[in-house]
């Protein structure tokens, strides 16, 4: 083993940090090609913040295959050399994405740059690919709902994607994404809410939020592009077994006005996503 003098050992350092960060490079390649709101998951930790994260962290990318990817909603994967566990990127993953990498970051060599070699992929993601399409064409403002997913958090990762199911019990977590298919710009931002309504018609649980918890809000969402947020609602614990409808909507916190609602051209308060089951 070779022994660098602290002097070379400091310039070493010091051309590397010049050359700057894998990760820094990436997040400015996706801030810049990535459209707001479009989902990323990455074998990377999640940045830390108020606001959602950019990318959602995958352990291992090949635990799924990459239709998985896309049914939870992310239009791009990031792979990392810290979970592959060596430099150049193994065959799977271009196996895994069916081509080479849309972008790269880091050298040849792991001592040219701070930072893990990561590789960015295409998902193909389309709003073909929600796992439930709603009846009926909803619309809220200038986006179309172009479906669902629904179920509950995977287990080991319930940031990562749902497992399906309208089967739940009280004080549970209701996995909910929206894939939002963008037509026309928002002129303000909105809130999402999400209500579980009994059969008698009283809301007995609701979340009212920013999307990506205002990382993206809707005055930034582009038109073309399918945006996919994460609506997740708990259950309270006293909730009663029984049948409820989830019903889906939008509305400004600061004066409670909602955009144009709508299911099949018809105005409607909030757009109904079905139900589900409480079991005892």
């Amino acid at each position: 083993m070779i022994v660098l003098p602290p002097a070379l050992e400091t310039w070493a350092y010091s051309a590397r940090l010049r050359r700057g960060d894998t990760r820094v490079q990436a997040l400015d390649w996706i801030d810049a090609n990535v459209p707001p709101g479009v989902r990323v998951a990455a074998e990377l930790r999640p940045l830390p913040g108020p606001v959602e994260s950019r990318w959602a962290q995958a352990p291992n990318l090949l635990r799924h295959d990459l239709g998985w990817y896309r049914r939870q909603g992310y239009g791009y994967v990031v792979a990392s050399s810290d979970a592959w566990q060596q430099w150049a990127i193994p065959e799977g993953y271009d196996l895994f994405a069916g081509r080479p990498p849309l972008a790269e970051f880091g050298g040849d060599d792991p001592r040219d740059m701070l930072g893990p070699h990561l590789a960015i992929y295409p998902t193909g993601l389309s709003g073909q690919d929600a796992p439930e399409r709603i009846a009926g064409e909803p619309w809220a403002g200038g986006a179309r709902l172009a479906g669902i997913a629904i179920g509950r958090p995977a287990a080991k990762t319930p940031w990562l994607g749902v497992q399906p199911s309208r089967r739940l019990k009280a004080g549970q977590t209701l996995g909910l994404r929206t894939f939002w298919s963008v037509e026309q710009p928002f002129d303000r931002d909105f809130f999402v809410f999400v209500h579980l309504i009994a059969a008698a018609g009283a809301t007995v649980a609701q979340r009212d939020a920013p999307p990506w918890q205002g990382r993206f809000p809707t005055s930034s969402w582009r038109p073309g592009t399918l945006v996919v947020d994460v609506n997740d609602l708990p259950l309270p614990k006293d909730l009663p077994p029984g049948a409820y409808t989830i019903a889906i909507g939008m509305f400004d916190p600061a004066t409670g006005a909602h955009p144009p609602l709508s299911v099949g051209g018809r105005p409607v308060d909030a757009i109904p996503l079905g139900q589900i089951t409480i079991e005892p």
